[in-house]
């Protein structure tokens, strides 16, 4: 399975190259493996958009846009358009709530990992937007790099003093066995190929290094940005397979700008 997995990528990498040459618009690969466990049988589910395994479980798009299309929906103009989600002309300000809820969620998990390893402590934030959740960890002691597709979001982000670097998670490159922290937020559901983007933040993690994922639990097969569509077990797995093992997890109900979200967060350590 993992070989046929690596030709399919050759394959699709080789068809977006080519299409750069000539000029060809990107093509759509179809999916014919599940994105954790790689079974190639499910049954067809969220409108025939998408296909639920019948090995693990895992529900994925069976036919997701391509990654140059993904990066260009949050390329550009991207916070104006988060401005305009939260009604926030004159920028994005965030709940005092919110704030809160996010700042409990460090405190629940890191105050032992923070005693053990001491000073410094690394971060990463994958998909850290303008960088707010890199403020709380900053003001708990963390050195704290983030990285984001959206460049007018990273330049957000850079313009109250945080380290952003700009591109796609799956072609940025940081040093091997450097961060002691990973944090991910509403990335995993977006990416065509999860699992190997867990195996890229291992190679980043230093041994025993920690990661926390949130992603939602509640599939919306409407959000067409949507690829992958997790539960408490199919996440655990996806984890397994990229190197890491499930310490903790729970289920976060909140309410925030008007909508009621269920998201699943897991607690992880690499092994």
């Amino acid at each position: 399975m993992e070989l046929h997995a690596r030709v399919r990528r050759v394959i699709a990498y080789g068809l977006r190259v080519l299409g750069k040459i000539t000029g060809a618009p990107a093509v759509r690969v179809p999916r014919t493996q599940c994105t954790v466990c790689g079974g190639g049988q499910w049954e067809q589910c969220g409108a025939g958009r998408c296909g639920r395994c019948t090995a693990c479980g895992m529900v994925f798009a069976l036919d997701g846009p391509p990654i140059e299309e993904l990066i260009g929906r949050y390329h550009s103009g991207y916070l104006e358009q988060r401005k305009r989600q939260f009604n926030q002309p004159g920028g994005i300000t965030w709940s005092e709530s919110w704030v809160k809820d996010r700042s409990g969620i460090f405190e629940r998990f890191l105050p032992e990992y923070e005693c053990q390893i001491g000073a410094p402590r690394r971060a990463l934030e994958v998909g850290c937007a303008e960088g707010k959740q890199m403020e709380i960890l900053a003001g708990r002691g963390w050195e704290v790099t983030g990285v984001e597709i959206g460049e007018d979001m990273a330049t957000e982000g850079r313009s109250r003093g945080l380290r952003i670097a700009v591109g796609a998670i799956e072609t940025v490159r940081f040093p091997r066995r450097h961060f002691h922290l990973v944090v991910m937020s509403h990335v995993l559901e977006h990416l065509r190929d999860p699992v190997a983007v867990v195996r890229r933040m291992r190679k980043w993690s230093v041994p025993e290094g920690r990661l926390i994922v949130e992603t939602p639990i509640l599939p919306d097969f409407d959000d067409r940005d949507h690829l992958q569509f997790f539960s408490e077990s199919t996440l655990a797995r996806a984890l397994v397979e990229g190197g890491y093992r499930m310490t903790e997890s729970f289920i976060h109900d909140y309410h925030e700008r008007g909508r009621d979200f269920r998201d699943i967060i897991a607690y992880a350590r690499r092994q």
